[in-house]
């Protein structure tokens, strides 16, 4: 008896395109992944836990990205973002970051960034507390620019990140002031 699942990339267009709102080149585009594998998971909570041992046995995780798992090594945003900046030679110290995510698989990175924006994973659905939550205890001085971080958004989509981020570039880290 074999998993129920769907690999990003097996989805056809239409139903890519209903999962993510992303149209179907943006969607095309989304699956070229070189470091996780995220995959629709139609199956029960119980063969999920015994998935993710299996494959902590071989050195990968699962983590949450909303609608997707993404099975991947274990790293996460940050330690990426850590990495890169290292390759160049450029000093976390010397950066004002502002972090966007919707999702578990971005709470390391929204919880080290000098300003965060929580998005909703889907239109319309509520913003997850256990996230927020998880980002207070990673680092509780988050928010360097306003105390109030991180800033919760409703919303999801391409657009309504975008305005989202403009605004807060635009406010330098304070954020919308519509939420």
């Amino acid at each position: 008896s074999g998993l129920n699942f769907s690999l990003f990339s097996e989805l056809n267009p239409r139903e890519l395109s209903r999962l993510t709102g992303l149209d179907p080149e943006a969607g095309q585009k989304a699956g070229q992944r070189l470091a996780s594998a995220p995959m629709l998971w139609r199956d029960s909570d119980e063969n999920l836990k015994e998935l993710v041992d299996e494959l902590s046995i071989k050195g990968l995780m699962i983590v949450s990205g909303g609608t997707f798992l993404h099975v991947s090594p274990p790293c996460d945003k940050y330690a990426a973002f850590l990495t890169i900046l290292e390759w160049q030679n450029v000093s976390r110290a010397s950066l004002k970051i502002l972090g966007c995510g919707d999702s578990e698989n971005d709470v390391s990175l929204l919880s080290n960034a000098d300003f965060a924006l929580l998005f909703s994973a889907k239109p319309n659905s509520p913003l997850i507390p256990h996230i927020q939550n998880a980002m207070k205890t990673l680092n509780p001085v988050i928010g360097r620019f306003d105390a109030s971080s991180p800033k919760a958004i409703r919303g999801a989509g391409p657009s309504v990140w975008g305005r989202a981020v403009k605004e807060a570039l635009k406010n330098k880290g304070s954020g919308p002031e519509h939420e």
